[in-house]
């Protein structure tokens, strides 16, 4: 009798591993819809001590990391696709919209990890021995309906996404996208508008 070994990996990752996340993992550390699935090699870290500070949708698929840093809050609508390796960090708080497809290696941190001024990482890193924390700058994000993040991109603090707009892989977002548009290129240059489909 033939096995495929793609369903064995497809049981231990998806089935097995992804009912050992949902149960043990995300049960405890956040708050999800109906039908909302969780793989290994993801999961969710919460360090407010607050379960709701993390609150995902239904029909939601996590296959990447979500994380709650100090205060911070992660708001995932229904029907979007997290995929592996994809980190979500946030110390304040990060909104991702309804049907959204975020592919795998994306980064999305609403804060800066350090100071540009090498003073200041100083002072941070000497903070942060003696108190065990530190001051950090952040600011939210907002990611619209409809987004489809491709792979490797980066967001950072502060950007908004409308409805419906496309960051091409490898793009690094510093500024807001507007909605139906392309953001291509290490600068997420806008390239294109997208006719609007609503």
């Amino acid at each position: 009798m033939y096995i495929n070994p793609y369903n064995i990996y497809h049981f231990l990752m998806f089935n097995l591993g992804g009912f050992l996340v949902k149960y043990l993992n995300a049960n405890r550390n956040c708050s999800f819809g109906e039908n909302t699935h969780f793989f290994l090699g993801g999961g969710v870290i919460n360090e407010t001590g607050f379960k709701k500070n993390i609150m995902i949708g239904f029909n939601v698929s996590v296959k990447g990391w979500l994380i709650a840093m100090v205060k911070g809050k992660i708001h995932i609508g229904d029907y979007t696709i997290i995929h592996p390796r994809t980190i979500i960090r946030a110390v304040d708080k990060i909104e991702i919209g309804k049907y959204c497809n975020i592919a795998s290696d994306v980064y999305i941190e609403d804060h800066n990890s350090h100071s540009i001024d090498s003073l200041e990482r100083r002072k941070e890193l000497l903070e942060e021995k003696s108190l065990g924390e530190r001051k950090i700058i952040s600011k939210p994000i907002k990611i619209g309906d409809d987004v489809w993040i491709g792979r490797r991109v980066m967001i950072y603090k502060g950007v908004t996404i409308g409805d419906g707009a496309i960051i091409a892989a490898g793009a690094v977002v510093t500024h807001d996208v507007p909605p139906f548009s392309v953001a291509a290129n290490n600068s997420a240059k806008i390239v294109k508008y997208l006719k609007d489909s609503a």
